[in-house]
């Protein structure tokens, strides 16, 4: 859920430059056209180079359509404008991007599509995997600092596994594999909005998260055992208006065992009021389970009894393209819960 919530939508970009070696004391930077009206064609030169260069093999291109898109810069994904260059099929399915920074040159993109399109169902071994990725960014000198990589996240869908890697403050690497090459990389590096002018200071803010978790998921954080991840989001959430902390703790190395042990919390910087709070332990190799909106319904109740949320009406079940939730009404607010498959437990309640 934490991944839904909130994940960053990533944008991406262009590349430059021949095959050669890559200098161990550089970036992953390459040669970059920083005017709006470029020469396309040296644009798209520089893009084929790049894939070759870090990704040791050419695109196959033959049949496919290339674009290239100036993307404006965001300051929770990519600080700078970049360019993004994709090559599509007849159905404007995408099948090969790379990007790359108009003022530093850094890689910000570069994905294989068409091979984790064509990749078929395998067994994944994600420490042997995340192994291979650590290897590839500091091979390629992808980031700046790769003494200090983290292990954020982990993951995998049968076919592609995927790993997050925190270097800095506000910035991330993410890496997909097929097994035996990387199909996919791209950063973020969203702006500081941690010394923003608030109402609600960072510690206050996450002695209300920890406090929230332990009301409504009965769970004590010590924040020493977890990878703790701290944001202040500029009214991403739904209702809410101004800025609004986004505090989670994950055991990561978990993960690598196919176990999500996560929670957190959302929590209005201005008022202090929580607006979500999750915590799950689940074994992601049990099967999910099959649940009606009456099962569902009597697993909420008690959860909000239990809770101490006595008298809340149920409204109705909301199903979305990527989540599914039930929701109530209590004391002129609206309270929505989401309950995991696996483990048939709430776990998100969000406050509206």
């Amino acid at each position: 859920m934490k991944k839904i919530w909130i994940a960053l939508l990533v944008g991406a970009l262009l590349t430059g430059c021949g095959t050669q070696g890559i200098p161990k004391d550089q970036v992953m930077t390459e040669k970059v056209q920083q005017e709006e009206n470029v020469n396309q064609e040296e644009l798209i030169k520089n893009a084929k180079d790049s894939y070759k260069k870090y990704f040791k093999r050419d695109m196959d291109i033959n049949g496919l359509t290339v674009k290239t898109i100036l993307m404006e810069k965001d300051d929770y994904v990519w600080t700078n404008d970049y360019w993004r260059v994709v090559w599509v099929d007849e159905k404007d399915k995408q099948k090969y991007r790379v990007g790359i920074d108009t003022k530093t040159g850094q890689i910000v993109e570069m994905a294989d599509t068409k091979s984790i399109d064509e990749q078929k169902n395998r067994e994944i071994n994600l420490r042997e995997e995340k192994e291979k990725a650590l290897d590839f960014i500091k091979e390629n000198n992808i980031v700046e600092d790769t003494k200090n990589l983290e292990l954020w996240s982990a993951g995998e869908d049968g076919k592609i596994s995927s790993f997050k890697f925190h270097y800095k403050e506000g910035n991330h690497i993410y890496i997909k594999l097929d097994h035996e090459k990387v199909v996919d990389l791209y950063h973020t590096k969203g702006k500081n909005f941690n010394n923003q002018d608030v109402k609600v200071k960072k510690e206050e803010a996450i002695s209300i998260a920890i406090g929230g978790v332990e009301k409504y998921f009965d769970k004590k954080i010590n924040r020493n055992d977890f990878t703790e991840s701290i944001n202040l989001v500029d009214n991403t959430y739904g209702d809410t208006d101004g800025n609004t902390w986004f505090i989670y703790w994950q055991d990561v190395e978990g993960e690598l065992d196919y176990k999500d042990i996560t929670y957190g919390a959302q929590v209005d910087a201005e008022s202090g009021k929580l607006v979500l709070v999750e915590g799950l332990e689940k074994d992601l190799k049990k099967p999910t389970q099959k649940m009606n909106e009456e099962e569902e319904k009597e697993i909420a109740m008690k959860y909000l009894e239990k809770v101490g949320i006595k008298g809340a009406k149920y409204e109705g079940k909301i199903v979305e393209k990527y989540v599914k939730y039930l929701t109530f009404s209590y004391k002129n607010k609206k309270i929505e819960l989401y309950i995991d498959d696996i483990e048939k437990k709430v776990y998100v309640i969000v406050f509206k």
